[in-house]
């Protein structure tokens, strides 16, 4: 019997909550905008930490333990993608000013009110085509 997330899981959660996000922002709904909208940079990252674990492998309990946060930081970390984020922060100024916005993200926001153009911004720093942080997350998983 299976139990968790599975990768494709994970990957879908991201897309529907950007997904909902935009639909929010275009409602006048800033604040669940936002909300929601750090949650599918939050299941992106999980779903690159699950493509690491492998099949009929016990993983290290610290690892699996780290699994459960919010923090995205962490999460950059426990994916493995650290390196990778400096390389891209180094080479892609616009990408780096938008993992400044997006990595200031935590659950707490849930509790806060956002405006019009602080989620705009939020937003578009995670679906920029060209530099956003979910783009280029999905280049891992």
């Amino acid at each position: 019997m299976a139990h968790g997330l599975k990768k494709a899981d994970l990957q879908t959660l991201a897309q529907t909550k950007v997904d909902d996000a935009l639909l929010l922002f275009d409602r006048g709904r800033f604040s669940n905008a936002y909300y929601l909208g750090g949650y599918a940079v939050e299941f992106a990252l999980k779903a690159c930490i699950a493509a690491r674990i492998e099949t009929d492998t016990i993983p290290d309990k610290k690892f699996v333990t780290s699994i459960f946060t919010h923090d995205l930081v962490t999460l950059i970390n426990v994916s493995g993608l650290s390196n990778e984020l400096k390389k891209q922060e180094n080479s892609d100024d616009e990408f780096h000013a938008n993992w400044g916005i997006v990595s200031k993200w935590s659950e707490q926001k849930r509790y806060e009110v956002s405006d019009r153009s602080t989620t705009h911004y939020f937003l578009h720093a995670i679906i920029d085509q060209y530099h956003g942080v979910l783009p280029w997350i999905k280049n891992f998983w």
